[in-house]
């Protein structure tokens, strides 16, 4: 079987671009192609790749190519635009020349592999009299994925972990099409990967990978015995209510949960804004609490397919394992604005003052990252303190969790950093 991967436009195609430059389109569609190409090799399906280079390829070429080569199926890769100014206008949609026959086919296989896997608008399937769909010999679609012109989900496309995910719902939507069972990739698997502290310039780091990463809910004491290697995660409320002191979680929260451990009133409130499911909750930003109501948080995810991935939202997708909500540091190797990123998310000041806080960050190397500081500054966020120490430290995407009065990193039962207080805290990451 061969199937043509069509990278859409080329480098020097006008006006390609989203408002700020910051994302090309070419670039966005060579490398989701390659990711394609590599994960359909990987299941025996034979790869062409009709603009292979950055250069622009004429549409007559690449149609040439592929009926040449006699492909089974075409697939054109893009992302979509509204003009050249920032649009509201955003989600995923696919194109076929007409209704029926095995390009519909095809499309609705593309469709079901991609929403709500993706987490982005369901835009549907339509008909176009694009010149790829009409000069192909063989079942040809053209995927849009996601709006470049939309400043939230321009930040989704341009992220190492989303483009992992879009390759993967393309490639399944393909291999379903031709019954081809789909093959998980071990190379970059991370059995035999281990745990890892490291003590950098004061800062306490633990490599975890993702394979070993959790999120547990505690509502207990922050100083404890029964448990070793772990650390105060997620932000919460405090409550009293009859007699009883508990916490519950802000903002979007995906973790572990044993009811037997939760006391009734609590655990009432949790089942009202979330769900439980054998020992998992989940709960939305946007049900959960005023402070994040109408905004999109910055959340930490564990996906289901092992990968990891920051990004701003107000509910966790049904595919994610682990999440929790911070205030973004770092954003695609880049410091953020304390006025226009961080406090519009519904973020204040009591984040950001001088003490202890707790932070995860990616790399892109298969593991998590957890890191302990301690900072001087007014606002570690006006002033780039923790952006500054981190940066060169290879990290692409961090989060600030919770810290202050609440912190504590246990590691093999000694307190690494801790601050006076015996808080109770809501939910602990575990570095197993």
């Amino acid at each position: 079987m061969l199937v043509a991967i069509d990278a859409g436009h080329g480098k020097n195609t006008a006006g390609k671009q989203s408002p700020d430059g910051s994302f090309l389109e070419y670039e966005f569609n060579r490398a989701i192609a390659l990711r394609i190409k590599k994960n359909l090799e990987r299941c025996g399906v034979s790869v062409l790749l009709t603009a292979p280079g950055d250069a622009d390829v004429a549409l007559t070429t690449r149609c040439r190519a592929a009926n040449k080569a006699k492909a089974d199926i075409f697939v054109s890769i893009h992302s979509n635009a509204t003009g050249d100014t920032w649009s509201p206008v955003r989600g995923w949609e696919i194109y076929i020349s007409q209704i029926g026959g095995e390009a519909e086919k095809l499309a609705q296989e593309i469709h079901s592999a991609s929403i709500p896997f993706l987490g982005l608008k369901d835009r549907g399937m339509k008909t176009a009299n694009f010149y790829v769909l009409r000069k192909t010999n063989m079942p040809a679609v053209l995927i849009e994925h996601g709006f470049y012109t939309n400043q939230d989900e321009v930040l989704l496309l341009k992220g190492t972990a989303f483009r992992d995910k879009i390759a993967i719902a393309d490639a399944k939507g393909i291999l379903s099409f031709l019954g081809v069972a789909w093959k998980d990739d071990s190379s970059g698997d991370s059995a035999g990967r281990n745990s890892a502290y490291s003590l950098v310039n004061g800062m306490h780091i633990m490599k975890v990978p993702v394979k070993d990463f959790r999120i547990q809910y505690w509502d207990k004491p922050k100083r404890t015995t029964a448990i070793k290697n772990y650390y105060n995660c997620g932000y919460f409320a405090n409550y009293s209510e009859s007699g009883n002191n508990f916490t519950l979680p802000i903002g979007n929260i995906a973790c572990e949960i044993y009811e037997e451990n939760v006391l009734p009133i609590p655990l009432n409130y949790l089942k009202e804004r979330g769900e439980i499911e054998g020992n998992m909750l989940k709960i939305n930003a946007k049900s959960n609490g005023a402070q994040f109501k109408g905004k999109k948080v910055s959340t930490f995810f564990v996906y289901q397919n092992g990968m990891a991935q920051i990004e701003p939202t107000d509910f966790v997708p049904f595919d994610a394992v682990y999440a929790v909500s911070g205030a973004p540091v770092m954003r695609r190797g880049e410091d953020v604005s304390w006025v226009k990123e961080v406090l519009p998310e519904g973020w204040d000041e009591s984040i950001a003052l001088p003490t202890w806080h707790g932070f995860l960050g990616l790399k892109g190397d298969g593991y998590i990252y957890y890191i302990a500081m301690q900072t001087t500054t007014d606002n570690l966020f006006i002033s780039s303190e923790a952006f500054n120490k981190l940066q060169p430290l290879g990290f692409f995407d961090v989060i600030k969790v919770d810290g202050g009065g609440s912190f504590i990193f246990d590691l093999d039962g000694e307190n690494k950093a801790v601050t006076d207080e015996n808080r109770r805290i809501n939910n602990v990451g575990r570095c197993l």
